[in-house]
């Protein structure tokens, strides 16, 4: 709080803490170039993308974990 400072500031300032997490893919790089693939065709539907993946949605209407499922089903 600003009052905790001599003059006090007119700001509020906090701090944040940010924990990796585990990669939700083991191939990062080829990753990258898939999801660069795919979002280069983001209104595009993924079953003309990857039929074995089963999904009739449009590359922006998926969450990270259909995008990591995705690439572990294509195996790009």
């Amino acid at each position: 709080p600003p009052q905790a400072f001599t003059p006090p500031p007119k700001v509020y300032s906090a701090v944040v803490k940010l924990t990796p997490h585990r990669p939700c893919v083991d191939d990062f790089i080829n990753f990258q170039k898939f999801t660069a693939m795919l979002f280069s065709q983001r209104r595009r539907l993924v079953r003309r993308l990857c039929p074995e993946a089963g999904l009739d949605k449009r590359v922006y209407q998926l969450d990270v974990e259909e995008v990591a499922e995705l690439f572990k089903k294509c195996r790009f």
